[in-house]
């Protein structure tokens, strides 16, 4: 072989070379990017659902019921917590503070549109009438992530 076709080879070789360097930097980066997005995904949603289970339990605290109905997405349930909430005997919330918030990683939407899951612990201090003692428990509700926001699963 002769000296020139080895340097017209070199540089070549070292095209070469800096394309494959640049494809797996470049790959590696897109990677990184969308393990960050989803993260970033992660922790928005995860923020919404406290963001809206605060509005929620605030609503329940201060009688608004109906913006707390709201948080139920099936009208029947909805209209049957309202008509619950509005007895004599229905709990009165002195205190709700949101401890925890969990969710689940993103799924494609199931038969009611879900598409995330989560789980809310409520620290809660309330009573009722007749008896006006006050209770103090700690209150879990499964959530569940549609296109249109955050609502509560329904308790059996």
């Amino acid at each position: 072989m002769s000296d020139t076709s080895i340097k017209q080879r070199q540089p070549l070789n070292r095209r070469i070379a800096c394309t494959v360097a640049t494809c797996f930097i470049l790959f590696g980066l897109t990677a990184c990017t969308a393990a960050q997005r989803s993260t970033r995904q992660d922790a928005s949603d995860r923020s919404a659902l406290a963001e809206n289970a605060e509005i929620y339990w605030r609503a329940v605290r201060w009688s608004d019921l109906p913006a707390a109905a709201s948080y139920y997405a099936d009208a029947e349930v909805r209209m049957s917590w309202l008509e619950a909430a509005r007895l004599s005997t229905a709990p009165r919330y002195r205190s709700a503070q949101v401890l925890q918030v969990d969710t689940t990683p993103r799924h494609p939407p199931d038969e009611r549109g879900s598409i995330r899951e989560g789980a809310v612990f409520t620290q809660v201090e309330y009573y009722e009438m007749p008896s006006q003692v006050l209770v103090e428990e700690l209150v879990p509700q499964h959530w569940y992530q549609t296109e249109f926001g955050w609502f509560i699963v329904p308790a059996p």
